[in-house]
């Protein structure tokens, strides 16, 4: 008989740990990249709402490399320009919290990733370069997580909520 591996808490398990209330958004939010809309007090007791988008862990290298979306598949503008004030990237020990508009002015100003440069041909390839699927009309770049930590206003949440 085979040992279970014990399930990991979600974006969701470790707010609503941390106090916060945790609800779905309104259909539109959903289609504006709104996963969840999180409230909570601030330091004068008011309570406070945010929207939130996810991004899961997808392969053995997503706790290093991170995509960002510049434009979607539909060829229109990508996540990182649509409605959420964070973008919660998903690592196997914790999440990293990213103010949205913060990451939009990272990648507009760093050098690092290759605007200037054709796509490349592989999504290997496309470490600060832009990437587009076949038959499909998104940009796409990945960059690296130290990339993210040194964003402004950057947060690490533990999963560990025992």
């Amino acid at each position: 008989m085979g040992t279970s591996q014990p399930t990991q808490p979600t974006f969701a398990d470790v707010a609503k740990h941390r106090k916060y209330r945790i609800r779905r958004p309104s259909p539109e939010q959903k289609r504006r990249h709104v996963d969840f809309v999180m409230s909570g007090l601030t330091p004068s007791k008011r309570t406070q709402s945010v929207t939130l988008d996810i991004k899961y862990r997808h392969g053995k290298n997503s706790d290093k490399w991170h995509w960002l979306e510049f434009k979607n598949p539909q060829s229109e503008a990508g996540w990182l320009y649509q409605e959420s004030d964070f973008i919660v990237f998903e690592r196997r020990k914790d999440f990293i919290i990213v103010n949205r508009k913060n990451i939009v002015n990272w990648a507009n100003m760093t050098s690092k990733i290759r605007h200037d440069l054709p796509y490349v041909k592989d999504n290997w390839a496309a470490k600060y370069r832009l990437y587009r699927r076949p038959r499909k009309n998104e940009t796409i770049t990945q960059i690296q997580t130290d990339d993210l930590l040194d964003i402004e206003g950057t947060h690490i949440w533990s999963k560990n909520i025992s």
